[in-house]
């Protein structure tokens, strides 16, 4: 079985995983990186690109890597030239694009029927990147674009193209029920200005010479079509998981993303973060989301930890609540200014899980409020056995499933290399069961009632 390198670059932290006969060594981690072009807000491409060479280098010692795969945070994009040279800055989509760019932005952009895009904040649409990208000249008449983790393909082996669950990733970019680009791309041009599409793990080439002698992988190493993080996360999940009829799938990390593959599409409203992403097989997928990882880390005061059970029953019992939104980018309630109480770091923490479980709940009856799922699956930085015993305590209809921390983005693009790559007994999911606290349900309506109104009914 072929040693598969991995490259994880998320918004918050930059990894290197290989696998090898079906076990994940985790070699290295960074923070991702940042920096700064003209005042604008951009993305350290540089570095992490010196930290993966020498990552690379190291892995070379120990594993035979014959192939190697990117995953990469979704909405953001790279002018390349054809050999995939990076020819601008890579703009943060946490960057605030101007007003009057904005202004203009948004006559043009296509309506949620069309793209299934929510009009978003910040970067968080690419086209809105886009079209600030030229209007700065970062974008030359013969340059190419490409998708972000394509880019990083490209460096590796010199070969640029796109690929389709990053262009469905609330883009403004792609149709999902057409698997076509939309109205705006085309019109504006970006469409013919898009490096080739290629399906995710598709082989692009071996590694360029350069790579090669930096890193010493061999010259025959084989570089594949990346994909989106969260996708490739579902489907890790999905292999690692019993099958169920009407199933519901948390991703978590910066973002936490719910997934409801069977979701009505009338009862998605963008105004309140739900959209459609779009699989590496071109599928849609009813989707919403909120900032989750980086909301629970404001409340927990930085680095979010395990929340202890007496610590639950005490925020519980003093109905010490976190209010809506933290985060300035997305969530089911934008422009709603949030706040928390400040208390110990053993409470902070569980606050922090009683937050994301409760936002998870409002969630998962806006994707799906005629019908509970009969399964709901957890997975990545959030999935705590405390935290799916809370949620299985609030949703007593669903089983809920935590699925173990191998299970990760990374899984899931290795297994775009390696079909047949075994699912590692720490990535197949455990069924978690309610707990005895009484003072929940009570708890929880009246959070609801307080953000609300009436969410929840129950």
């Amino acid at each position: 079985m072929t040693d598969v390198a991995v490259l994880d670059a998320g918004k918050t932290h930059t990894r290197l995983y290989v696998f090898s006969e079906g076990v994940r060594h985790a070699c290295a981690t960074m923070e991702t990186p940042a920096s700064t072009h003209e005042g604008v807000p951009t993305l350290d491409v540089e570095a992490i690109e010196a930290w993966l060479i020498v990552q690379l280098k190291e892995a070379v010692r120990h594993f035979d890597i014959k192939a190697v795969i990117p995953v990469t945070h979704g909405a953001a994009f790279v002018v390349v030239d054809e050999a995939g040279n990076r020819r601008a800055p890579v703009i943060d989509y946490e960057a605030p694009v101007p007003e009057e760019i904005s202004r203009a932005y948004d006559r043009e952009r296509p309506d949620f029927a069309q793209s299934g895009s929510p009009n978003l904040p910040l970067g968080l649409n690419l086209g809105r990147q886009i079209a600030w990208a030229e209007a700065l000249g970062w974008i030359g008449p013969s340059d190419l674009l490409v998708t972000y983790a394509e880019y990083w393909a490209a460096r590796l082996c010199g070969i640029a193209a796109s690929e389709v669950s990053a262009l469905g990733c609330h883009t403004d970019l792609w149709n999902p029920w057409t698997s076509s680009w939309t109205d705006l791309a085309r019109t504006q041009g970006w469409a013919d200005r898009f490096a080739p599409i290629r399906p995710a793990g598709a082989a692009l080439g071996q590694v360029s010479e350069r790579v090669s002698q930096l890193t010493g992988l061999a010259g025959d190493t084989v570089v594949h079509c990346g994909v989106h993080d969260s996708n490739a996360a579902l489907a890790a999940m999905e292999a690692g998981l019993p099958e169920a009829q009407n199933r519901m799938l948390i991703s978590t990390g910066t973002w936490h993303i719910l997934f409801a593959p069977r979701a009505n599409r009338a009862n998605l409203a963008s105004e309140r973060d739900m959209l459609v992403n779009v699989r590496p097989d071109c599928t849609p997928m009813p989707s919403a989301r909120f900032m989750g990882g980086r909301e629970m880390a404001t409340v927990a005061g930085g680095q979010v930890g395990p929340a202890d059970l007496d610590a639950v029953e005490r925020v519980l019992a003093a109905g010490q609540m976190v209010e809506p939104s933290l985060a300035e980018a997305g969530g089911p309630f934008p422009g709603r200014p949030g706040g928390f109480p400040s208390l110990s770091a053993a409470d902070a923490q569980a606050l922090a899980v009683i937050y994301a479980v409760q936002m998870w709940d409002v969630i998962i009856d806006l994707l799906l409020p005629d019908q509970a799922p009969d399964q709901i699956a957890v997975e990545g930085s959030a999935a705590t056995d405390i935290a799916g015993q809370l949620l299985a305590t609030l949703r007593p209809d669903s089983e809920v499933w935590i699925v173990g921390p191998d299970c990760s983005p990374a899984l899931g693009a290795a297994c775009l290399v390696e079909p047949d790559l075994p699912i590692p007994k720490a990535a197949q999911g455990t069924r978690m069961h309610e707990l005895n606290l009484p003072r929940l349900g009570a708890y929880h309506d009246a959070w609801c009632d307080r953000i609300t109104g009436d969410v929840d009914e129950r």
